[in-house]
């Protein structure tokens, strides 16, 4: 992977880079790992197969921002028992006034009794008229396509869909009840602690290494002795942890 290094300014240079994650939980990284992938979706999955070869079990409830959950990863975290805590790309912008404005967006379209998507217009799309499979994630993935049949007597079907004849839209009832349960769970007590704790202590440990610490930008080449130099930036980290930890408490013994 390569980044760009002058973006705003075209320079055209471009710089070796690496994506590194990290898992952190009572305020010490519990594990690193570096990808030449830059999509932080495709990262979660080997990044937690790897934590459990090193603790031999899966977290209780790994959280994480919107850059991490896809369909693959929280079926992953629904077949090793883990709680659902991974928020999806339109997670915080689904509640906003702007985005409920948009009314013909299916997102913001209610179900009616028989389980139907039913437009701005009252119009039911239950006519089923093909299923899809997507193959190529980690999980199989079925959606459903469906139409109302009465878009060509619409009179607002400018607005709605450019498509010529009539309106289709896809549901993948697995994915909906996948993100119902993480709604529900980020937005109970326990979740937004949760959500919380991960912006003080992930964030906070990036920000830590990148400015206390000085270290923004790799010394070494080559993955192996990569991963070697940042392994020795986490532990000198949690060793620095730990040391503020004891000298908090034994200030607060003292006075």
């Amino acid at each position: 992977m390569n980044m760009k290094y002058d973006y705003y300014n075209q320079t055209g240079v471009f710089k070796p880079g690496y994506n590194l994650q990290i898992g952190v939980c009572d305020e010490y990284i519990m594990h690193m790992e570096i990808f030449s992938n830059p999509t932080d979706t495709r990262t979660y999955i080997p990044f937690m197969k790897k934590y459990k070869d090193i603790y031999d079990r899966y977290p209780r409830w790994p959280i994480a921002d919107a850059g991490y959950g896809s369909y693959d990863n929280l079926l992953f975290n629904v077949i090793n028992g883990m709680e659902l805590g991974l928020k999806y790309n339109y997670y915080a912008k689904k509640n906003s006034s702007d985005f409920k404005k948009q009314i013909y967006n299916p997102m913001n379209w209610q179900y009616d009794e028989q389980g139907f998507k039913v437009c701005p217009q009252g119009h039911p799309f239950h006519i089923e008229k093909d299923e899809r499979w997507n193959t190529k994630g980690e999980y199989l993935q079925i959606s459903r396509v469906f139409e109302c049949g009465q878009c060509h007597t619409c009179l607002v079907k400018d607005k709605c869909t450019k498509a010529k004849e009539q309106r289709k839209i896809q549901i993948n009832y697995a994915l909906n009840e996948l993100l119902n349960r993480v709604d529900e769970n980020l937005g109970n007590d326990e979740g937004k602690e949760m959500k919380k704790q991960r912006c003080i202590q992930v964030e906070g440990a990036f920000g830590v290494i990148k400015q206390d610490m000085n270290y923004a930008r790799l010394r070494r080449r080559g993955r192996l002795n990569v991963k070697t130099e940042l392994l020795l930036i986490g532990i000198a980290y949690n060793i620095c942890k730990y040391h503020n930890k004891k000298s908090r408490k034994r200030s607060q013994i003292i006075s």
